[in-house]
Order: structure tokens, then sequence, then C-alpha cells
């Protein structure tokens, strides 16, 4: 039963660090709703909101149903 039980401890612990993230390099953007431009990437405050913590630039829709 001591057997059992340190095998199946070892399994999973080994799945756990398997599961940690492994590629400490760069973060990879995604580029789903276009590339930024420099403009916007070197933005520190956006003047409409000063307060604002994060800003979305993606295009404003309008939607009517009748």
């Amino acid at each position: 039963m001591r057997t059992l039980l340190a095998i199946i401890l070892l399994l999973s612990l080994g799945w756990q660090g398997h599961a940690q993230q492994t590629d400490t390099g760069t973060i990879t953007p995604s580029l789903k709703y276009g590339k930024p431009s420099d403009e916007e990437l070197q933005m520190t405050v956006y003047a409409a909101d000063t307060s604002a913590t994060a800003s979305c630039f993606t295009p404003k829709a309008e939607l009517a149903m009748s």
C-alpha cells in the first residue's frame, strides 16, 4: 500500500512540474485586431481620460435593431 501511494505521489509531482511554463522568453502579442501603431505603443497617458489604467484601440460599431 505504501509503495502504491509513493508511486502516485511521484507521478502527480511529475505532472505538476510539466504544467509549468517552460518558455520564459518574450510574450508573443495577439494581432487578432491588427498591429498597433508606434504612436499607440509609445503612449503613456490617454488625453481623453488621464486616470485610465488601460486603453482599448478597436473600432467602435453601432448596432440598431428595429
